[in-house]
């Protein structure tokens, strides 16, 4: 039985996370969050440690007043209550 491979990472992929921590600076919070969740589900298909780990430092940032704040600390939970990484 061959081995279950992840699909090849690419540096390209972390653009999102990287994008949304830009939108946080310049507050535009909700865009950020939403952005953030995109970059969170990125980063657990390819299981890529870097980009949860820029996630999390951006939504330490972030107010709780944004839109997709509550989803993205569900997902952030879920992560480490599955211990994915």
């Amino acid at each position: 039985m061959p081995a279950v491979q992840k699909p090849h990472w690419n540096p390209k992929l972390s653009t999102k996370a990287c994008h949304a921590n830009l939108l946080a600076t310049m507050r535009r919070e909700d865009e950020a969050c939403q952005l953030a969740v995109e970059a969170l589900q990125v980063g657990k298909k390819y299981g890529s440690e870097r980009i949860v780990a820029n996630v999390r430092s951006l939504r330490s940032r972030l107010s709780t007043d944004c839109r997709d704040a509550r989803l993205l600390d569900q997902m952030l939970i879920g992560l480490y209550d599955k211990e994915q990484w």
